[in-house]
């Protein structure tokens, strides 16, 4: 969500964006290798490759790194990188969504295993929070991409 917030404020002001468009490159490679990563450590412990691929968690998370991968595709046809389609671009705010659902989930399940004992006893507070907080961020970057950006 942190990766996210700062993007919003950057992207507010194009050209901070570019002064700082190396460290998001980096961020990304780092953030998508990790999920990627992940990603592949779950499928192989899973029981069956058909009950993994056909849960919806699952499905977001495939969905969460797509792009990226379209993206470096798509850069080693052409030599550079444009960001037309990667997550970090203010232009596909739907896989910025999918991505801070992923974000979310992994930041949600780190803290609950910290405080399980607290959590079992206010699990539906932590659940019911941490949806008001997501849908806050949501609401923040629609808003932004309605009213503040044009193409």
């Amino acid at each position: 969500m942190c990766h996210y917030t700062c993007l919003y404020i950057l992207h507010l002001s194009s050209d901070v964006y570019t002064d700082v468009k190396n460290f998001w490159i980096w961020g990304e490679f780092i953030v998508n290798s990790i999920f990627t990563i992940e990603i592949i450590l779950r499928m192989s412990v899973s029981e069956s490759i058909y009950l993994y691929l056909y849960d919806v968690v699952n499905l977001v998370d495939w969905i969460a790194i797509l792009p990226f991968y379209i993206d470096l595709v798509r850069w080693g046809g052409e030599g550079r990188l444009d960001f037309s389609i990667l997550a970090s671009s203010p232009r596909p705010l739907f896989f910025v969504a999918v991505r801070s659902f992923k974000v979310r989930k992994v930041v949600y399940g780190a803290w609950c295993r910290v405080y399980s004992v607290w959590y079992m006893v206010y699990g539906i507070w932590c659940i019911t929070a941490s949806l008001i907080v997501l849908i806050c961020v949501l609401i923040l970057l629609s808003t932004h991409r309605f009213y503040g950006y044009s193409s």
